[in-house]
């Protein structure tokens, strides 16, 4: 190797350093070594950093990076994680790795790299690395349009139970109670009780939520163990409770002590749990919680065949908290139909919060404009209708059933029928309930290749629709297409389709 090429000033203090060097070491003389001392420490430093250089291997590097990424990880400084973890996976042979820099990238907003890589190590069908097993099957979960684990799609459940499975069978290390326990409530779902409780009952030490889903276990089993769901109810009471009552803003510890509360069937407690965090953090989960605590308490007395009144009034309440609550609207609707007294409680309890300026207004109107039309009274049906479109002009369901409203005889008004069933299809433009509409419209109207259109497209997706043969059939005679209105009339049995 060639030496490298000094000028004539380096040389001279070189050369001046080096004379001075050694003649501190022939006479040991601090003073003639302090004039080179300077260059001394500098070359020293530079042979230093040399060795540093060379002897640090690759996978040393390859820890302080994963360390330094884990660190920024675990203080949510993202980008700095991700910079660590992308100079590490090209050469890592470590899934622990790349899982880390998936978390990266879900957290910086780069889910399509997050998912592919998760992809790569956790794929279907086979083993992979554990955690990420355990991220696919929580994620399948949540890409769920139903939050609710029972009415969930069996295919999917099966599918995220396929990861836990994997997942369980390797290193979850401090995530495993949490798995554990999402095991044991598919389990419980799928009325496997003897798995589940296997699982809750590993997992419940750590995860106190899951002593929940054991209180319900036990009363599954035959007969229920009423003594053992009473205590884990009892138990989870206690620790959720404990965890709230220094800290107001801790939701999910607030809305557990609710859960179990009621659970116990003490509904006016959870209730009053769940206000006390509304009023004083005004979060709306809270509001969807004293929603299902009023459901529930309204299913237990109707099991104790309590007074309508008292039930009714029930649902008011619930209704006054969650406006948009479709199970407890539901259960009024239910009272609307069975007639008679409950009826008239039921009205008289939907037009009191109207009288009260419920924010529930559009849902209000719907439901009397739903027991105006079981009551044939289409202008009130009509009325209330405006009024809920009125409040909600984005409500797709008051839109269409306006339009249907609209097209009553004998004041039917079909340009504003179509107009507010569009209204719906620009919410839902695949609702085949809103197609129908509209194909009735246009058949009204005698746009008969119009209604052919949305007609089709309900009898693709929802075959069983009442009458849409029927209908086909009268576009296509509108059309002069008398062979083919004959094949769609020869599908509806018994019936005839009406000639234009």
């Amino acid at each position: 190797m060639a030496s490298p090429i000094l000028t004539g000033q380096s040389q001279t203090v070189f050369s001046r350093a080096w004379d001075s060097v050694r003649r501190w070491w022939l006479g040991r003389d601090w003073r003639a070594f302090r004039p080179a001392a300077p260059a001394a420490i500098v070359a020293l430093g530079i042979l230093f950093v040399v060795v540093v250089c060379a002897t640090q291997s690759p996978r040393e590097l390859e820890a302080r990076y994963l360390a330094q990424g884990k660190a920024a990880l675990q203080a949510k400084d993202y980008p700095r994680a991700l910079t660590c973890f992308e100079r590490v996976s090209p050469t890592a042979n470590d899934p622990d790795a790349h899982y880390r820099l998936a978390l990266a990238a879900a957290a910086t907003g780069d889910y399509g790299r997050a998912s592919a890589l998760i992809h790569g190590l956790a794929p279907d069908g086979r083993p992979g690395y554990a955690p990420a097993h355990y991220w696919r099957a929580r994620q399948l979960l949540a890409s769920s349009p139903e939050p609710n684990l029972e009415k969930m799609s069996p295919a999917l459940r099966a599918r995220a139970e396929s990861h836990l499975v994997r997942a369980l069978d390797g290193d979850l290390g401090a995530d495993r109670p949490a798995a554990l326990g999402l095991m044991g409530q598919l389990h419980l779902v799928a009325g496997r009780l003897e798995a589940a409780e296997q699982c809750l009952v590993s997992a419940a030490s750590a995860t106190p939520m899951n002593r929940l889903y054991l209180a319900q276990l036990y009363l599954k089993k035959t007969p229920p163990d009423l003594v053992r769901a009473r205590k884990e109810a009892d138990l989870a009471v206690g620790y959720f409770r404990d965890r709230t009552k220094d800290d107001l803003n801790n939701y999910p510890a607030r809305l557990s002590w609710a859960a179990a509360t009621a659970f116990l069937e003490d509904f006016s407690s959870a209730v009053a749990i769940l206000e006390e965090g509304l009023s004083a953090t005004g979060a709306p989960i809270f509001r969807a919680a004293i929603a299902k605590t009023y459901v529930g308490w309204y299913d237990v007395r109707k099991k104790q065949n309590a007074p309508a009144n008292e039930l009714i009034a029930l649902l008011a309440k619930g209704i006054g908290h969650e406006p948009g609550s479709r199970e407890l609207l539901d259960r009024i609707l239910y009272h609307l139909q069975v007639g008679g007294a409950d009826a008239d409680q039921a009205r008289g309890a939907l037009r009191d919060l109207l009288a009260s300026g419920t924010q529930a207004l559009a849902h209000v109107h719907f439901a009397l404009a739903v027991d105006a039309r079981m009551r044939n009274d289409h202008a009130a049906e009509k009325m209330h209708l405006e009024l809920a479109l009125a409040a909600d002009p984005q409500a797709a369901v008051v839109a269409n059933n306006l339009a249907c409203a609209l097209m009553e005889p004998p004041h039917s008004d079909l340009p504003r029928a179509l107009a507010t069933v569009n209204v719906a299809l620009g919410r839902e433009p695949g609702n085949p309930v809103f197609l129908d509409t509209r194909g009735r419209i246009y058949l009204g109207l005698k746009r008969w290749q119009d209604a052919i259109t949305d007609l089709d497209a309900v009898l693709t997706r929802a075959p069983g629709t009442e009458g849409v043969h029927a209908a086909l059939a009268t576009a296509y005679d509108g059309l002069g297409q008398t062979d083919l209105a004959e094949k769609y009339r020869r599908q509806v049995p018994n019936k005839s389709a009406p000639k234009p």
